[in-house]
This record gives C-alpha cells, sequence and structure tokens, in this order.
C-alpha cells in the first residue's frame, strides 16, 4: 500500500491510540465502548494538527472493531490490534 505522509501519521497515532479509551473504562468501571471513549479522548486533547488528521484518528479508533469498514487505513488498526491480542493470549 502507498501511503502519503498524512495517511502515516493518521494511522501511526490511531495505531498508538486506539484502545486509550481503556483506561477511563476501566478505572471508572464504565459501560460504554472504550472505541467510543478513545474517540471522545482524541476529539478533547490531541492537539489540532491544522487538517482533518484529528477527525480521522478519531474515526479509525471508534471503527478499530468494525469489520464491515472498508477504509484501509481501519483495517491496518484491525490487524494490528488482532496482532497484538493474539500475542498476549500466546504469552500466557
Amino acid at each position: 500500500m502507498n501511503m502519503n505522509y498524512e495517511d502515516r501519521i493518521v494511522v501511526a497515532l490511531a495505531a498508538l491510540l486506539h484502545d486509550i479509551g481503556k483506561f477511563e473504562q476501566r478505572s471508572k468501571r464504565l459501560r460504554r465502548q472504550h472505541q467510543t471513549l478513545g474517540s471522545y479522548f482524541v476529539n478533547e486533547y490531541l492537539p489540532n494538527f491544522g487538517s482533518d488528521i484529528k477527525k480521522r484518528v478519531s474515526r479509525i479508533i471508534k471503527e478499530h472493531y468494525d469489520h464491515s469498514s472498508t477504509d484501509p487505513l481501519t483495517k491496518i488498526v484491525m490487524s494490528v490490534d488482532a496482532l497484538s491480542a493474539s500475542e498476549r493470549l500466546s504469552v500466557h
């Protein structure tokens, strides 16, 4: 896949932050999905880069469990999340 600079920034930030909502979810024992909380976190605290980077990162975080998504960047984050989860399972 050939990605431009902005796409690389978006997928890197989304991959790093895709589970950030789990901190709030677990600390406050919230029933809301961590994807929604993570999307909110990005919208509130990620700096505005002067383009739609913040909006795109937020959307990818919100959709990273949506297997019907056709966005290639969301699919990358889904793959990274699946690999990370399988690594944790193989350690235990």
